[in-house]
């Protein structure tokens, strides 16, 4: 008899949102173990003859989706950064004039 799967947790969603709003070479990354991950829970939920195999599949699932979630949290964590870089080097006025060379 083939085992019911606990839930998954899809983290497509925040890896395309943090693709937009934060870091994109980390959000592709995260986009693609979330694609994965999604994948090979679809592949476990349907195997149906063979439990070790699909416990395999939804352990590899959950992998990628630890994975995805890792690479969300470095790109948060990188454009927070570099925003908050930014933002210091603007109050110190290192970057006073900066801008002039290209709008005057």
């Amino acid at each position: 008899m083939a085992s019911i799967l606990p839930p998954h947790s899809n983290k497509l969603a925040w890896a395309i949102i943090c693709t937009l709003c934060c870091c994109i070479p980390g959000g592709i990354v995260a986009i693609i173990y979330a694609c994965k991950s999604n994948s090979l829970y679809d592949d476990a939920r349907f195997v149906l003859d063979n439990d070790i195999r699909r416990e395999s599949l939804y352990l590899e699932s959950e992998k990628a989706n630890k994975t995805a979630n890792t690479w969300i949290i470095v790109s948060v964590v990188f454009s927070l950064i570099v925003w908050i870089a930014y933002i210091a080097l603007v109050f110190a006025g290192v970057t006073v004039g900066f801008l002039d060379e290209f709008f005057c």
